[in-house]
């Protein structure tokens, strides 16, 4: 029974590894047939005892004309008729005395309560992978009576269910806030969630401090798990419009969207207050800067987007409106950079991880200032040497 119970937490966790729905249900039917194997082998070998020590004149061994057999055909034979109780299988096997037919009894009741615990498990799990499809089929049906109840015509209800087919929710992938799961991990483990599903994301930004310190390191993990976001958007549907105000910086993580640049630069009263400092008058004390309205010169019209690619860097640094449309082409998924969140974590520190970031926040937005002159400025990932120059900038200060 002890080894029974370790072997079912090990089948457990093999199956746990596998993130996959459909593999995972695989394996938990799997899991539940092994189980069954194995007591079916304890219990062949139990009756392969009973039948060689305890026969007193005949026993289902001598019945079976196998008492001078090799010892594997006898227990190939004691297996045999210890899954015919599990299952509606036929055995030429059975029991000749006393002691057999008590045997038999036992194994009778224990396969009752075994085979129905399995059955139940496997019933369970089929429905619940059901009800994903079954969702799905009963927001159809729904467009089709509200169709017909209004006597709407069927080409415009044929559009409206390619638009839902061409949303993609077969693939769409499971929202963090839809797992209630992690909704009441403790903070400790949160964090842990997030820094897996981040930390990659968090330092593709080639201004991150490097964690040569507990400073950075913290303050990248504090990133992860208050400041980062997962974000989704479906065929056609806008990431973001022209002219409204952007609070979060965009990576994308999948998919490849297709951004075009507006006809304005909407930056009037930008306010350069680099890493947003207002926690106290000391370091209210960054730079502003108030910068006309004026007209783009240079334009991008489909300009393809590829994952991994920031934007709207600006926002981290100042107040920034969108310069462009970004539409989705299929599914996207996106992290999102919460501008306030980030600027609060960079006030929590002091010393040179402040400096570093009020440093950068300087120099970066004077580069911003002078795309916006040159007609040049945009919500596109910013040039990586361009980056990298004022990194090391803002490091050696």
């Amino acid at each position: 029974l002890l080894r029974m119970g370790k072997l079912q937490k090990v089948l457990n966790a093999v199956a746990n590894r596998f993130t996959s729905v459909y593999v995972w249900t695989v394996l938990q039917v799997g899991r539940g047939l092994v189980v069954i194997l194995c007591i079916n082998h304890y219990l062949a070998l139990a009756w392969l005892a009973i039948g060689l020590y305890f026969g007193e004149t005949r026993s289902w061994i001598v019945d079976a004309a196998q008492d001078q057999t090799h010892f594997a055909e006898q227990y190939a034979s004691a297996f045999q008729w210890s899954l015919s109780q599990f299952l509606p299988a036929t055995t030429d096997v059975h029991p000749t005395n006393a002691l057999e037919r008590v045997f038999a009894i036992f194994i009778v009741l224990v396969a009752f309560g075994v085979l129905s615990s399995f059955i139940t498990g496997i019933t369970s799990t089929v429905s619940a992978l059901r009800s994903l499809k079954d969702s799905r089929k009963v927001q159809e049906a729904k467009i089709r009576q509200f169709f017909n109840e209004r006597a709407m015509p069927a080409d415009l209800l044929v559009a409206c269910m390619s638009a839902y087919n061409a949303k993609g929710h077969k693939t769409e992938r499971v929202p963090e806030s839809d797992v209630a799961i992690l909704q009441h991990l403790p903070e400790v483990l949160k964090m842990r969630v997030h820094r897996a599903m981040f930390l990659r994301i968090v330092r593709g930004f080639g201004w991150m401090p490097q964690p040569d310190g507990d400073a950075e390191k913290n303050f990248i993990l504090k990133v992860c798990h208050l400041a980062m976001r997962e974000g989704s958007s479906h065929h056609s549907d806008d990431i973001f419009l022209p002219s409204e105000t952007c609070s979060s910086a965009i990576v994308i993580t999948m998919g490849h969207p297709s951004y075009t640049s507006g006809t304005t630069l909407q930056t009037s009263a930008m306010r350069a207050s680099a890493t947003r400092v207002k926690s106290d008058e000391s370091r209210n004390t960054s730079m502003r800067a108030s910068v006309s309205k004026r007209s783009s010169r240079k334009s991008y019209v489909g300009l393809g987007i590829r994952a991994g690619d920031s934007l709207c860097e600006a926002c981290l640094w100042a107040d920034w409106w969108y310069q462009g449309h970004l539409v989705s082409e299929g599914i996207t998924y996106y992290a999102n950079l919460d501008a306030g969140r980030f600027a609060g974590l960079v006030t929590e520190n002091s010393g040179s991880l402040y400096e570093y970031m009020r440093t950068f926040g300087i120099l970066f937005i004077r580069h911003v200032e002078a795309q916006i002159r040159d007609g040049t400025a945009s919500d596109l990932p910013t040039n990586p040497g361009v980056i990298h120059d004022l990194a090391e900038r803002a490091g050696s200060f």
